[in-house]
Parts: C-alpha cells; structure tokens; sequence
C-alpha cells in the first residue's frame, strides 16, 4: 500500500495480542532487512533491486516504530530494538550520514520537512534509538553484543565514501562492504561533514570502555597464566572473551572508520591509538590481531606521498616536512606494538604434541604478526626495529651469562659439578632465539 510494507505489518500485527504481537514484530524488522543480502531465494536482480529500494525508503517509518517500541518493558524488547536498528543501518550500506539522518528525523520529528544534513545529523546525534545502544554498552550479554551491532553500523554512517581526499591503495571500506566500492577513492573515507555532532557522542562513549576492556585483559592473563592476578576488586565488570572481542571491535572501528583523522597526528588521537594499542596486547591472538589491519593502514598513510589535504602541488619540502611531524607523532605507537607482537610468534612448549590444523593456525598467526612487523619497520626504520627484536636475544644472553656464574660458583664452593652443568644447559631458551630470528626475518626487505 500507500503506507508502505512497513507500516502494513504494523497494522496487522497490531491486531493481535500485545504480548505476541511484540516480539514478532520486531523479529520481522530485523529479519526484513537482511533478506537482501539472501540469496537463498532466486530472484531477477531488477527485483531485488526493487525490493532493496523500496525498504530503504521505509527507513523512516522502521525508526518511528522501533522508537516507540523503546518504552516497552523488558530486557529482551531492548535488545530486540537494537538488533532491528542495526539491520536497518546495515541496509544502507555505509551511505552517507544525511540520507539516514534524515530519515531519523523525520521519524523524531513526524513532520514532512526538509531539514539540512546537519541538523539532520543533530537529530540522530540525540536519537532515541542512538541514545539506547549508547546505553546498552553500559550492560551486558545479548543486549551489549546487539548494541555493539548497532554503534557500529552507527560509526560507518558518519564517514562519507564519495569524499575524493586521500587516496591510498587499499581494500579497506564499510564492514557492511557497501562502503570502498572499486571505483571510488581507495584512501581512508572522509568524515562526513554532518557528521561531527555524531561522532562527539559515539567517540566518547566507547573510549569509556578501555577501563572495562583492561579488566577483561588482566582476567584473562590471569586465566592462562600469563598475569599475576585477575584484579581483584573490580567485581562491577565480568565481561567474557565474547564481551571483550566485542569491545575491541568497537576500537577497531573507530580507528579504521576515522583513519583520515587519525592520521592528522594531533592531541586528540590518541585515546583510539591507545585503545589499539590496549587490544594488540590482549592475551588471545584472535583478539589481537583485530588491530593488525589499523595497523596495516595507518602505516600505509603514514609512508603515503598523497595524504596532505592540500592541493596536488603542495610544496615538496613542506609536505615532506608534514610527513616527518605525523611519522615521529606515531613512533611511539608502533615502539609498542612490536613489543607487544614480537613474543607471539615464539613456538610453544607444547607445539610438538598439537595436532596439524592447530599447528598450521599457528604458523598463520605467525605470518600475521610478520606482516605487521613489516607495517612498523617501514614506520620506524629497520635500524629502529631491529633493535627493539633483538631485545629478547639480549637478554636471553645476560639470563645465560648469570647461570653460567652461579653454576661456576657452586662449584668453586664445593656444589655438585653435575648439578651445576645441568643448570646452564637448562637454561638455554632455543624458543625464544628462534622467534627473534623469525621476526628479523620478517623485517629484512627494509
């Protein structure tokens, strides 16, 4: 009808019982959206065009229902909100902030007007449904996973993939793949000017996560015996791994959604940097590696000779000079990252006795933390880099050197001279010499 498909469904559904109706309902708004991206139904391309179309202009009547389906009671109403909210953002596959905000105002607002991007994006900005999966990070289980969902799809709608800025070769865009199209610009997407009152409110909030992420971390240490204790007294936060992969997500989103500020090298940018830094140090490597594509990217920007946003004939000395400024701003970073990445290709003690898929994960996850070592060497300088992988080996030969002096000195002092050659030989940690090297490895066409 007239109305739309959307609003059809809520007139039928409205004509059952509340308490059926419900969750029905909202399980058909999420569910409705991600039917385009189904192919288990074969239908002609100009129809799933047609059909795609049409939802997207049923954006606006999908937000007013799942706004005022906000005031029900119920955990599980809440995260059934977010969970169809998210959808209906994943839809749009990271257009541009206006046309979404747009349809979020006319849904705050009912009133058929036009309004500008920005005060569109103001609208969104302070939202209903923005303001819940900001508060839903804040709890936890079904409705903190379906709210991180949710301000992720939020965080790609505030980049503009049109903006013909920065161009740097990379397979990077939307996680929703709407986003770096093969034609467009390949560099890290624009912020998309409507977007700021947006982002001053999503920013903050997940970087208000590190404290709860850095609890999960010290737990986990705890729980595979790489830390001391599992940070006793923070009982308010008791987040599992599925919680603390949520969390980095969020991290890594706004760094690679916000690249093109980050890159800027100023004050502000350094929580997310941090952040970043917090989830490469995290025990699991399948957390870890979330950042390496940042990593990968803010590198690759880094070394770019097109990033200024000046014009093409910027002058060669001050654009040198600006890169020089952005690579010295970000060597501490990546200082840090190869300290915190070098130990994980080291093999473990019990390597010999896995089986063979979990040795060949091994060996990629190896690959993965090379590529990275690559990514900082380039930032750093080989001499740099080098350096800091040569750490392990030097202290590996001062640990050496001492337990050959004590295993000298007990037998000087009349100890067991098979005692103390079996302390030096024990000693040696052929494991931690072989990652070194695999690490120099990785590094040496620099």
């Amino acid at each position: 009808g007239e109305a739309g498909v959307v609003r059809w469904f809520a007139l039928k559904f409205s004509q059952l019982p509340a308490d059926l109706a419900l969750p029905c309902m909202l399980e058909l708004l999420t569910v409705l959206p991600q039917e385009v991206h189904s192919y288990k139904i074969a239908v002609r391309p100009e129809r799933r065009r047609a059909f795609t179309n049409e939802l997207r202009a049923n954006t606006s009547a999908a937000f007013e229902i799942l706004t005022s389906c906000l005031s029900q009671p119920g955990e599980r109403t809440r995260t059934q909100v977010l969970e169809a909210f998210g959808s209906w953002l994943k839809l749009n596959e990271g257009a541009p902030l206006p046309a979404i905000a747009a349809a979020a105002a006319a849904a705050a607002g009912g009133a058929a007007v036009a309004v500008s991007g920005e005060d569109a994006a103001a609208v969104l900005a302070r939202h209903p449904l923005v303001a819940s999966a900001l508060e839903g990070l804040q709890g936890s289980g079904e409705t903190f996973h379906a709210a991180v969902d949710a301000i992720c799809e939020v965080i790609w709608t505030t980049v503009d993939f049109s903006s013909p800025a920065q161009a740097e070769p990379s397979s990077a865009g939307s996680p929703t793949g709407g986003g770096g199209g093969g034609n467009g610009p390949a560099g890290p997407p624009a912020l998309s000017s409507a977007a700021l009152p947006l982002v001053q409110a999503i920013v903050p909030a997940i970087m208000g996560l590190r404290g709860r992420f850095a609890v999960a971390a010290r737990r986990r240490e705890a729980e595979t015996g790489r830390g001391g204790n599992s940070g006793g007294g923070e009982g308010e936060f008791d987040d599992d791994e599925d919680s603390a992969k949520g969390m980095a997500r969020l991290f890594c989103e706004v760094g690679e959604a916000y690249l093109a500020l980050i890159v800027t090298a100023v004050a502000e940018v350094r929580a997310p940097v941090e952040a970043l830094l917090e989830v490469a140090a995290y025990p699991d490597f399948g957390i870890c590696s979330m950042s390496f594509n940042f990593w990968h990217r803010l590198s690759r920007q880094l070394l770019s000779s097109g990033f200024s946003s000046g014009s093409a004939a910027a002058a060669g000395p001050e654009e040198a000079a600006e890169r020089e400024r952005r690579r010295q701003f970000f060597l501490p970073a990546f200082e840090r990252l190869v300290q915190l990445i070098r130990g994980r290709v080291r093999e473990p003690e019990s390597y010999p006795t896995w089986s063979k898929d979990e040795k060949h994960e091994f060996r990629a996850a190896r690959d993965e933390v090379g590529d990275t070592l690559d990514d900082s060497a380039a930032v750093l300088g080989f001499g740099r880099c080098l350096a800091l992988l040569v750490e392990p080996l030097a202290a590996l030969s001062r640990n050496l050197q001492q337990q050959h002096q004590q295993a000298g000195g007990e037998a000087a002092g009349g100890a067991a001279a098979g005692g103390g050659a079996a302390g030096g030989s024990s000693g040696y940690d052929w494991r931690t010499a072989e990652a070194a090297l695999f690490c120099i490895k990785s590094i040496s066409r620099h």
